[in-house]
């Protein structure tokens, strides 16, 4: 008996979907290749896997025994290439760092082009993302270490901080800014605003200070992006509050930068790693090369 891995995820699939179609579709083969396929597992095994009517596909007794043996086969063999596979990129010396599309533009590649000289042994691939995209991607072991802003990491993710970004007030301006000024709150109050979608976690964090001083939080432009927040006040559709990890993204737009106090609100920066696992020979070097890099409200 010689059976294919491929044999086995093609078994799998007509079970989960109950139809040569659907299960032909998903494995990405056409449906008479299927039905050759499945033919040829049955006369490996020597037994009848399906029985076929014209309405659906259900297992023979001899079908319902093979399940869990192919279950438990790739799983173990998925488990064991993965395994591999990250032992391989350790040995090469490749971190992967997932962050959001603002820090994986305008903060991350400073911290990454100190790190990347005083360990020019190390390949660092950067991986884009929304910040659930950063968890999934650490989750699934896609990435070793993931940036941003977690008021609340996922479960199977540990957490460690590197610092805190105050929140500025950005307003439209007339050359790039290269100071930051001072400023209340209290001044948003009866100010136009753009901002992030509401469900946003800074979002959320920005519009609870915002009531606080009775400013409006019903923004003109509501959006997913911070630097298509920066952009909407360069053009003059309001002010907005944004992190000063966004400070290098407003310097290159015409707009006034103001540092927000009575209170000081800050926001959690953190890197996420996945539990459980194997902590990259040079995640301590990075991380200190990532606070050092840290933007400058001065």
């Amino acid at each position: 008996m010689n059976l294919s891995t491929r044999q086995l995820r093609v078994f799998l699939n007509i079970v989960n979907q109950q139809s040569f179609t659907r299960a032909a579709e998903l494995s990405h083969i056409t449906q008479a290749g299927i039905s050759i396929m499945v033919r040829e597992f049955e006369r490996q095994v020597g037994a009848r896997l399906f029985d076929r009517t014209s309405r659906a596909v259900a297992l023979t007794e001899a079908g319902r025994k093979l399940v869990p043996v192919a279950v438990r086969v790739l799983r173990e063999l998925d488990a064991v290439t993965a395994e591999i596979g990250q032992a391989g990129l350790k040995a090469r010396g490749v971190l992967r760092v997932a962050a959001t599309p603002l820090i994986s533009s305008c903060y991350l590649p400073q911290a990454l082009a100190a790190f990347c000289k005083a360990n020019p042994g190390v390949d660092v691939r950067i991986l884009d993302a929304p910040l659930d995209g950063v968890e999934n991607l650490i989750l699934q072991e896609d990435a070793d270490v993931g940036l941003g802003v977690f008021f609340k990491s996922a479960p199977g993710l540990k957490k460690l901080p590197l610092g805190n970004f105050p929140l500025l007030k950005v307003s439209q301006g007339l050359a790039f800014p290269d100071t930051v000024g001072r400023v209340r709150w209290s001044a948003l109050k009866d100010e136009k605003l753009v901002g992030l979608v509401p469900r946003n976690p800074i979002q959320k964090v920005i519009d609870a200070e915002l009531r606080k001083v009775g400013a409006s939080v019903d923004h003109v432009h509501s959006v997913n992006l911070f630097s298509t927040v920066i952009a909407l006040v360069e053009a003059g559709f309001g002010s907005a509050v944004v992190p000063a990890f966004a400070i290098d993204a407003c310097r290159r737009s015409h707009v006034r930068l103001d540092r927000l106090l009575n209170p000081t609100v800050t926001v959690p920066f953190s890197a996420v790693t996945k539990m459980g696992g194997g902590v990259h020979e040079f995640m301590p070097q990075f991380n200190a090369a990532v606070i050092q890099h840290m933007p400058s409200v001065a």
